[in-house]
């Protein structure tokens, strides 16, 4: 038995055969470009591996660098990371001084009761920076409610601050103190520079 094999039809449509006739016209003309030419045009237009590499490497400046993250149990979890805060704080004068640490120190012997301190903006006893940011953990299972606040509050309230105290003078910078109140079930923001607090 004899298998029949469909052959694909050669005949061009109209349109197919005009755009023929517009290239050989083309040709002829002398105004179509090699292949090679229109090839190495494209590539040149491309970004070269170095721009790339440099485009990464800007990149990268733009995030506040951690000097120091603690591991923590499966109970808890830090409700902010560097990507967010660095987006945050990128217009602020110090961004370039800023520095992350994630410290779990309150929760190392007991669970934490009453106001307990989840973000801290301000000066870094012993090192050389006027801005050291401090993130602890929270509970896991109320990461969600405390990343909102941060992302949505806290963050803007942190940058207002180092804005208002770049001309403050070394040693009067204060801190900028953000915990949380689990018997009033709020958030507290606390100035310990003008020892002022306000809670939302």
């Amino acid at each position: 038995m004899k298998r029949s094999r469909d052959h694909a039809d050669d005949t061009l449509t109209p349109a197919e055969a005009r755009l023929v006739r517009h290239g050989e016209a083309e040709f002829k003309r002398g105004e179509s470009k090699p292949w090679q030419e229109v090839k190495n045009t494209l590539i040149g237009s491309l970004p070269s591996v170095a721009a790339r590499k440099a485009d990464s490497t800007d990149a990268r400046k733009l995030i506040i660098p951690t000097l120091h993250k603690e591991k923590i149990s499966q109970s808890l979890s830090y409700p902010v990371g560097a990507k967010d805060v660095s987006e945050a704080l990128v217009s602020v004068p110090q961004f370039g001084d800023l520095q992350l640490n994630f410290w779990t120190y309150q929760f190392r012997n007991r669970w934490p009761s009453g106001d307990y301190v989840f973000l801290r903006v301000g000066a870094a006893p012993f090192r050389q920076t006027q801005g050291e940011i401090e993130v602890q953990p929270v509970p896991r299972v109320m990461r969600h409610r405390f990343h909102e606040y941060i992302v949505g509050t806290a963050l803007a309230q942190m940058a207002k601050w180092l804005v208002e105290g770049a001309a403050v003078a070394p040693g009067q910078e204060g801190s900028l103190v953000f915990s949380y109140d689990e018997k009033g079930d709020e958030f507290i923001t606390q100035s310990f520079a003008s020892r002022q607090s306000l809670r939302i």
